[in-house]
Parts: structure tokens; sequence; C-alpha cells
């Protein structure tokens, strides 16, 4: 029972999602044009490839289609509120880290990787 490690799994789950923030991160600043990929402006950009689910720190669903690079080169975002579908947050760029977004970095990484091969694909 002394070798019980309750947060083993926990801080690994984290450890992966800072591991997948900072290769998002260097896979826009390092091979995407604009340092920007919004599926709004893909032609035929299919949503299982660039959309992704999640809810922000107030419990509010949204559906976020855009991922950038801030000033900063922090990752953010552009979305949609999931009811509703009006622009979250007027259509401006947000940090997810400010909207306590940090459960799907995974997943953020896997969208740009996604992006980057279909594009290599198609030149």
């Amino acid at each position: 029972m002394n070798n019980l490690n309750p947060e083993k799994y926990v801080n690994l789950a984290e450890k992966v999602q800072q591991e997948a923030k900072e290769a998002a991160i260097a896979l826009l600043r390092e091979k995407v044009e604009s340092h920007l990929i919004d599926s709004e402006l893909i032609e035929d950009a299919d949503g299982d490839d660039y959309w992704l689910y999640a809810y922000d720190g107030d419990d509010t669903q949204i559906e976020i289609y855009a991922y950038g690079l801030n000033e900063q080169e922090q990752l953010c975002f552009k979305a949609r509120y999931y009811i509703g579908g009006e622009d979250y947050e007027d259509g401006e760029w947000c940090d997810f880290d400010k909207y306590y977004i940090s459960d799907k970095y995974h997943i953020v990484y896997k969208i740009i990787a996604k992006h980057i091969l279909a594009t290599c694909k198609n030149q």
C-alpha cells in the first residue's frame, strides 16, 4: 500500500497535455503559413478534421474552428457557441489558457498535423 500514488496518472496526463501544447505551437510557428488554421477559410474543410468541441471555464460548450498563435506565440482559437451557433467572444481570438481549455491539446496537435499533411499532399 505504500507504493500507491493517487496523482500518478493525473500528473502523466498533465505532462502529455503540456507536451502536445508545445508541439502544436511549434507546428504552427514552423510549418503553417501565417501561423493560423481557420476552417472557414479552407475550401472543402471537413468539420471532423478541423473542429474541436470543448467547454470553457464557465462550462459553456463551444465549437473551436480556428487555431493560431497570438503576439506572444501562445496558442489561441476562434469558436462558436455549440447551441445557437453565434460567434464565441464576438469572433475574437481567445487564449486557450485564459478560457481554461487545457485538456484538449492532444487533439489540437492532431488537427494541426493533419492540416499540414493534407496541405503537403495537395501541392
